[in-house]
């Protein structure tokens, strides 16, 4: 496994019921998890990820490796040594991350990746993508757009980060492909002069991201998308759940 930041492309393109596309560069970091038991600092001012941030490091009196590997065993069995996180930093304090990825590696081979989604209402889930494997499909279960039916399916390209990263995540309805994500980039040295340079480059990148989310959201909202309340779908997914351990 090794550090490194990122200069990313990341696009969303709706296909159903309206179309609706953007795109937006930046940048975001993979680092050590260990970093986050050191204090999370990273090279170059402004920059810093918190345990706090990520609801897979939130297991209370170990480290943040020791949470994160003891989540992958009890869930899957699967036993890691190493852990990687790609993930947006806090900048300036704040940061929001829509996915995170942990990626697990047991003597230097990747074995298991987790995806932690996030909502804007504080919320997170876990898919596992138990294997190296670069693809995976998992129902969402979990309410992370208005405009997007919480029992839509993920599908999920995401390969361990190298000298370039290439990850897609598709949600799909009962009619195909209603929401394709998709994140590019390439690897540069994990230092401050490249840090640095970077968010001179992209100033204010988290920012940039929550106020897109939120503009776009608004502009469905005016096209008269059909909108799910989150107290509705909520409702809908538990009772789904009771029903399929019935």
């Amino acid at each position: 496994m090794r550090e490194a930041v990122y200069e990313v492309e990341i696009m969303h393109a709706r296909a159903k019921p309206v179309r609706q596309r953007f795109k937006i560069r930046g940048y975001t970091f993979f680092t050590d998890v260990a970093r986050l038991d050191a204090g999370g600092e990273l090279p170059g001012l402004f920059h810093s990820y918190r345990r706090g941030d990520f609801s897979l490091l939130a297991q209370q009196g170990v480290s943040a490796v020791e949470s994160a590997l003891s989540f992958l065993q009890r869930k899957s069995g699967i036993r890691a040594d190493q852990v990687g996180l790609l993930a947006n930093p806090r900048i300036l304090g704040y940061v929001f991350n829509p996915v995170s990825f942990f990626f697990y590696y047991k003597s230097g081979t990747h074995v298991a990746t987790v995806v932690e989604v996030n909502n804007t209402f504080g919320e997170q889930k876990h898919f596992i993508m138990a294997s190296p494997k670069p693809t995976a499909a998992a129902r969402k279960d979990f309410y992370v757009s208005p405009f997007i039916s919480p029992f839509a399916e993920f599908k999920m390209r995401i390969a361990a980060p190298g000298e370039k990263i290439d990850i897609g995540i598709h949600t799909h309805g009962e009619t195909g492909a209603e929401l394709v994500a998709e994140m590019n980039g390439s690897a540069r040295p994990l230092t401050g002069p490249q840090v640095m340079g970077l968010f001179l480059k992209y100033p204010l990148h988290t920012v940039r991201v929550i106020v897109l989310i939120h503009w776009f959201a608004l502009r469905l909202l005016l096209r008269r998308v059909p909108f799910f309340p989150k107290a509705t779908a909520d409702a809908a997914v538990i009772h789904q759940n009771l029903r399929s351990h019935v």
